[in-house]
């Protein structure tokens, strides 16, 4: 059994789990970078999703 003071000096969050999180950051913002250059293309058409894209098309 650990005690309290072992307890809180391990540390909370694991250099793994730290490269987890580091890669979740990068996906989110390639997603949202994607998702603004979709709404620019949007706005360029004038269309309110990919569907009315490529009925126009």
């Amino acid at each position: 059994m650990h005690s309290a003071s072992e307890a809180a000096q391990s540390p909370i969050i694991s250099p793994h789990v730290r490269g987890v999180e580091t890669e979740t950051f990068l996906i989110l913002s390639k997603i949202s970078e994607q998702k603004e250059f979709l709404k620019s293309i949007l706005e360029k058409y004038n269309a309110k999703n990919p569907g009315s894209i490529e009925k126009m098309i």
